[in-house]
């Protein structure tokens, strides 16, 4: 059996969003070192709905690899039911411009600035 003793290990976590608890010594945590401040400005109106998130914003996307357009209709009506009773904002990368039974605090987009978004958002809360 291999015995070693690391020089250090990065995890991806940061302690201000969680309940503390016990690290290897070596043990860094960099939450949040992928989020670059600003990279470029956001749309307008994506921007107007950010800033008018007074209860929080919710960023929700599947990615490049799924289309939420094409998922079941139970599902996605299961999303807008539970995104339309939130007090908080929501963001959804979704695939075309309406979604029948969503609400006016979710906001659809084909294409959203990730990186720019989660910086706007995480750089304000530090």
């Amino acid at each position: 059996m291999w015995s070693y003793e690391p020089a250090v290990i990065l995890v991806n976590s940061d302690p201000s969003f969680y309940d503390p608890k016990p690290l290897h010594p070596s043990t860094i945590e960099v939450g949040g070192l992928h989020i670059r401040k600003y990279l470029r400005e956001v749309p307008e109106d994506l921007q107007a709905f950010m800033d008018t998130a007074d209860d929080g914003l919710i960023y929700f996307s599947f990615g490049e690899s799924l289309q939420s357009e094409s998922m079941p209709a139970y599902l996605k009506n299961a999303f807008i039911g539970a995104f339309n009773e939130l007090k908080q904002r929501v963001i959804w990368k979704y695939e075309n411009d309406t979604l029948p039974g969503a609400s006016e605090n979710i906001k659809l987009s084909n294409y959203l600035p990730q990186q720019e978004i989660l910086g706007i958002f995480y750089f304000s809360f530090f």
